[in-house]
This record gives C-alpha cells, structure tokens and sequence, in this order.
C-alpha cells in the first residue's frame, strides 16, 4: 500500500511505499508539460478538461464518494498515442474541485477519505520514522512498457 504526501505550493509530492520502507519524491503534475491524469489534486474549472486541449473529457454523472457529492468524469488525453493514460475522476465541486477518486483502466483505484479543508500541521507531511528516501521515480509513474 502506499500513501502520497502533497503540501500546496511546493510543486512535488512525497509517495511513501510502506511494503519497503521508503520515500521517493516526484514532480508535482502540475508542473509537467504532460500530466499523469491520476495524480490531479484540483479540478480548476467546469470540468477536468478546462483550459486543457489535450484532454477530451465526458461527463458520466454523479455519486457520492465518502459522503460528499461528486461529479464522475472520463477523461482521455486527445494525442491516440497517449490514450491508454485516460482515467476516470470523481470531482467534489463541493470541496473546491478536489478529486476524491481516479480510477486507472489498469483497476488502479486511488481514494481520499477522511478529508479536513484548512490549514494542516506541517507533521503530517514529514516522512515517518523508519523510512529511507530514495530517487527517482515509482514504477507506477511511468507510461506502460513496450
């Protein structure tokens, strides 16, 4: 299992593998020039696909994702070479645009739950005791192999 540690503004996240004890920090997917649709925090507009030519996005209705009300999403990337990153997203317009779920065509399924809007002890982003940090980025990061 593993959790990803995020801070607005730093512009990188922490993923924390807790089967092998270590950190590793990536890019935040803001910052990239193609983003990983699985790793959006903020919708920033009416739909995933708001000032993003590269993404096509359908609407697929709504349902409620720990007890908040969402928008379900498919969002594909336009480029036919880049069509096996599409993902679905469950949008909380409620939570200013968060993504409370992505769901990967690989069954890969990321959830927030438990969800505090305001500011956070700066502890909750730190790595934890036992864990070594590495580089270089999670094989999940990446496109599919060849």
């Amino acid at each position: 299992m593993g959790v990803s540690l995020r801070l607005q503004g730093l512009y990188r996240e922490t993923l924390l593998d807790s089967e092998d004890r270590t950190a590793a920090d990536v890019d935040d997917s803001w910052t990239e020039p193609w983003p990983d649709c699985a790793r959006w925090l903020v919708v920033r507009g009416e739909s995933p696909c708001t000032g993003r030519p590269e993404l096509a996005c359908e609407r697929l209705g709504t349902e409620r994702v720990d007890g908040h009300s969402t928008q379900r999403w498919r969002v594909v990337p336009t480029d036919p070479q880049r069509q096996w990153a599409a993902v679905t997203v469950w949008v909380a317009p409620e939570l200013g645009g968060f993504i409370l779920r992505t769901e990967e065509p690989t069954g890969l399924l990321t959830e927030l739950t438990d969800i505090h809007l305001g500011p956070q002890p700066e502890s909750l982003f730190q790595i934890p005791a036992g864990y070594q940090r590495v580089s270089g980025s999670p094989p999940e990061a990446s496109g599919p192999s060849q």
